[in-house]
C-alpha cells in the first residue's frame, strides 16, 4: 500500500500577494475609510434627537431621553455608545453618559460652540458632496454660484464659529497694530475684524458686505461692544470696495471663486487702496506637494468641498502670488498663522 502523500497546495491567484503585515496594515487602512461613512449619519442623528443638548441639562442615559427624543430606548442606548466611541460623550458603564469637552462644542449655548457651523455642513455642505462626480467631470459645481442655495443667516453664523479660531491665531500671528483703519472685505459678521480691533484699541474698522449680512454684522459686533468703532458698508466686491483704508482683509474669499473671479475682486481691492495700504490674504494654502497627514488631508477635504459647493478652489502660495501680480499687487510675505491641523496662511501684498 502506498502511503498517502502531503494534500495538494491550491494554486495562488496570479497576482496575489502573500500575507504579510504591510497587506494586513493596508487592509485595516483601507477599511477604516470605507467604513468611516457611518460617523456623519451617526453624529446628524443626534443632532436631529437633540441630544447633545438634553445630555447638557442632565438627562444622561436613554431610559431619561427617550421620552424627549421619541426614540426606541435599546436603540437609542446603542446610538449613545456609537458617540462614545467617536469621543462625544462618555460611557460610564452603568448606562449612563456624559458629553466629553469635544462633545460639549456641539451643544447650542456652550462657550465657544461650534452647533451652527455642525449644522451647516450637516444641512448644506455634506448633500452637496454627491455631486461630486458631476463636479469632476465638468470643472464646475453642480449647485450653481453664491450662497443662494443655503440659507445666508446659517451660512453666516457657521462662519462665525469657522473663523473664531482662525481669528485668535492670526492676531497671534501677524502684527495688525500698524493700522488705523481695516476694511473687512466680504467680511460676513465680522468674527475676524472683532478679533483684530480687540487686540488694536486705536484702530477702526470697515465691515463690507452684501445689504443682507449688515443687520447680523452690526448685532454681532455690538456683542463684542465694538460696533461703535465701526462702519457698516453694504455693496458687491465685483463693483467696488470702500475706500482710504490701511488695510485691506480678505479671509476665506478668494477661494469661492475662480481665477477670473478672484482677480477681479482684487482688482477693486487695488483700485480701493491708496499707496502706503496692505492687502492681507488669509487662507488655507494648498502645500506644492500633498503627503499622508492630517493638515494636508484637511486641506485636499477643504478644496474638493470648494469644487462641489462654489465652484471655486483652494491654491498654493505661487498660484496666489500669480492672482495678486495680475491686480497689479506685489506679493510681499507670507505669515503661517499656527492654526492646529489647518495650513493656513496670511499672504500679505502692496500696490505695484
Amino acid at each position: 500500500m502506498i502511503p498517502p502523500g502531503p494534500e495538494p497546495s491550491l494554486p495562488r491567484t496570479t497576482g496575489e500577494p502573500p500575507a504579510d503585515t504591510n497587506t494586513a496594515s493596508a487592509t485595516r487602512q483601507l477599511s477604516a475609510l470605507l467604513h468611516s461613512l457611518w460617523i456623519l449619519p451617526t453624529v446628524t442623528t443626534a443632532f436631529e434627537l437633540g441630544l447633545f443638548d438634553l445630555l447638557a441639562s442632565g438627562l444622561n442615559s436613554a431610559e431619561a431621553l427617550a421620552a424627549p427624543t421619541k426614540a426606541h430606548t435599546p436603540s437609542l442606548h446603542r446610538l449613545l455608545r456609537a458617540l462614545a466611541a467617536l469621543g462625544l460623550c462618555d460611557d460610564h458603564g452603568d448606562g449612563s453618559f456624559t458629553l466629553t469637552p469635544v462633545g460639549s462644542l456641539l451643544e447650542t449655548h456652550a462657550h465657544s460652540s461650534m452647533r451652527a457651523l455642525s449644522t451647516w455642513i450637516i444641512q448644506h455642505q455634506m448633500p452637496a458632496w454627491a455631486h461630486l462626480l458631476t463636479s469632476v467631470r465638468t470643472g464646475k459645481t453642480s449647485l450653481g454660484n453664491g450662497t443662494a442655495n443655503f440659507g445666508l443667516e446659517s451660512f453666516h453664523l457657521a462662519l462665525v464659529d469657522a473663523t473664531r479660531q482662525v481669528a485668535s491665531a492670526a492676531v497671534r500671528a501677524y502684527d495688525f497694530s500698524r493700522f488705523r483703519r481695516l476694511v473687512d472685505v466680504g467680511g460676513g459678521y465680522g468674527e475676524l475684524l472683532a478679533a483684530v480691533l480687540q487686540t488694536c484699541p486705536d484702530a477702526t474698522g470697515v465691515l463690507f458686505d452684501l445689504p443682507a449680512v449688515m443687520d447680523g454684522a452690526r448685532h454681532h459686533l455690538q456683542t463684542f461692544g465694538l460696533a461703535h468703532r465701526c462702519e457698516f458698508i453694504a455693496g458687491d466686491f465685483f463693483t467696488s470696495v470702500p475706500p482710504d483704508g490701511d488695510a485691506y482683509l480678505l479671509k476665506t474669499v478668494l477661494h469661492d471663486w475662480d481665477d477670473a473671479d478672484a482677480i477681479a475682486i482684487l482688482r477693486c481691492c487695488r483700485a480701493a487702496m491708496p499707496r502706503h495700504a496692505k492687502l492681507l490674504i488669509l487662507e488655507h494654502v494648498m502645500p506644492d506637494r500633498i503627503e499622508r497627514s492630517v493638515v494636508h488631508q484637511d486641506v485636499v477635504r477643504r478644496d474638493l468641498n470648494m469644487l462641489v459647493m462654489m465652484g471655486g478652489r483652494e491654491r498654493t502660495e505661487s498660484e496666489y502670488q500669480t492672482l495678486l501680480r495680475a491686480a497689479q499687487l506685489a506679493p510681499t510675505t507670507t505669515t503661517p498663522a499656527n492654526v492646529p491641523n489647518f495650513n493656513f496662511s496670511i499672504m500679505e501684498a502692496i500696490p505695484c
